[in-house]
């Protein structure tokens, strides 16, 4: 009894250090709670690359992950590739319309939101271990290319943490 009560209290230990990174929201209608490391962005006004996690009680967590690309013109994305240490990855829209768009005040936005599979889970590995890590947002006619910053790969290794010390897993 002694051991199982020692198990559970480092296993709250161990969530509560992993979660205590996290921005946490709580969607009351749906029931959700929604992880964000605090250094992802809140808004889809700046570009990003970011996963963050859905939790309701008594059910597996689930990973999300988001891309986003601000510019003042269009690319119209229709895929990232993702070069991890010279080791190159495609994220492409599962079904058409996958990727949205908006604009405003001289800005456009284009970003992806979306579950986390399995093949993009090992992705997303990579990318937070990896060295060198550019994207590219190919768009219809052009493209842009970013690297992912040292803070994005800590706020994605944070997140990997915090939902594997939640209970999440890939199949």
């Amino acid at each position: 009894k002694k051991e199982e009560s020692e198990k559970a209290r480092k296993e709250k230990q161990r969530m509560a250090n992993a979660t205590k990174k996290m921005r946490k929201t709580k969607d009351d209608m749906n029931d959700i709670t929604w992880y964000r490391d605090k250094s992802s962005p809140r808004f889809t006004n700046i570009n990003g690359f970011f996963c963050y996690i859905g939790n309701k009680d008594k059910s597996n967590p689930w990973l999300r992950i988001r891309i986003q690309y601000v510019a003042d013109d269009w690319l119209f994305i229709e895929k990232y590739i993702i070069n991890v240490d010279g080791k190159k990855y495609t994220i492409s829209e599962q079904k058409s319309g996958e990727i949205e768009t908006d604009n405003g005040s001289g800005d456009i936005w284009e970003w992806l939101d979306r579950t986390v599979s399995n093949d993009e889970y090992e992705i997303i590995k990579a990318i937070a271990h990896g060295n060198k890590v550019k994207i590219r947002y190919v768009g219809r006619q052009y493209h842009k290319d970013k690297t992912i910053s040292g803070r994005q790969k800590q706020a994605l290794r944070n997140i990997i943490d915090a939902y594997e010390a939640l209970g999440g897993t890939m199949k």
